[in-house]
């Protein structure tokens, strides 16, 4: 048995890390408190048990809280209306999602891998219900954007390549043509 104090109000929620002996719990206090869980064998009063992160940054009641993207990132829903992804590695708020005008008491997850075999992309569809009798599905396009814009630094270096190519090779009416389509026009003066 172990007892895990830190909370200064009454505890909503827990939910278990799906990769790492980590527990979220989300209180009435407004925090969502991140512990690490101790050996089995550990006899302190707390079992080795320890809070390792606090995030704050709702105005009221934590109600629910979820770990997303294989266990890097947790969603929390409160008495705000507010749901929150919290990366958990930095300590941050990397989105507030506002569409519910009270409480959200249920928050669920589901991940979904893509169907496209040349992109490997689990993307979550997030689904929160609320006291303002509503469900809101969310769909994760994180990782969707992420690749989208790594595709687009690809492509302007390539395009980048050309152009000193084209500069290299005294093709400068090419050069200029790509140049303006970069928004560049003095990198062809070179």
């Amino acid at each position: 048995r172990a007892i895990l104090k830190g909370h200064k109000r009454g505890v909503w929620d827990v939910a278990f890390s799906p990769h790492d002996r980590v527990l979220a719990s989300g209180s009435g206090d407004g925090t969502v408190k991140l512990w690490s869980l101790g050996r089995n064998n550990d006899t302190s009063p707390a079992g080795g048990c320890r809070c390792v992160r606090t995030f704050q940054g709702h105005s009221s009641s934590v109600l629910r809280v979820r770990f997303l993207s294989g266990g890097l990132q947790l969603m929390s829903s409160g008495g705000d209306g507010l749901l929150k992804l919290w990366t958990l590695r930095t300590n941050e708020c990397e989105t507030t999602l506002d569409s519910h005008t009270d409480k959200v008491w249920a928050l669920d997850i589901l991940p979904q891998s893509s169907t496209d075999s040349s992109s490997p992309i689990t993307t979550n569809l997030v689904i929160s219900g609320g006291a303002d009798s509503r469900l809101v599905i969310w769909k994760d396009v994180t990782q969707r954007e992420e690749e989208e814009l790594r595709r687009e630094e690809q492509k302007a270096v390539e395009l980048e390549q050309k152009l000193m190519n084209h500069l290299r090779g005294k093709e400068y009416e090419k050069a200029l043509e790509l140049s303006l389509k970069l928004d560049k026009p003095f990198q062809a003066h070179k």
